[in-house]
């Protein structure tokens, strides 16, 4: 995203970019944000639980995955993802949506 944030820059163009590639570079190039929090540009990352019975091999692997999973969505991993990038940018660069 950064190249293409630099082309939009150098261009004075309009684009779409991811907020964690905007806030890192915002100091360097002069842009700014036209639009933000439209649903229709929601970008949902997701967790989905795989076919065990097709791809895990041993029982410690479905162990560890179902383990990983509990803990993304445990309070510890949200308030992590809620408070990463805030020292650093100023807001975070995720918002989490725990639905399991």
């Amino acid at each position: 995203m950064a190249p293409v944030l630099e082309m939009a820059f150098e261009m004075q163009a309009y684009t779409l970019t991811d907020r964690a590639t905007f806030l890192a570079l915002k100091n360097q190039l002069d842009l700014e944000i036209v639009t933000e929090k439209d649903p229709t540009l929601y970008n949902q990352y997701a967790i989905v639980t795989l076919n065990y019975e097709k791809l895990v091999t041993s029982e410690a692997q479905k162990n560890a995955a179902e383990e990983w999973i509990n803990w993304m969505f445990s309070e510890k991993a949200i308030n992590l993802i809620k408070k990463f990038g805030v020292t650093e940018y100023g807001q975070p660069l995720f918002i989490p949506n725990p639905i399991k």
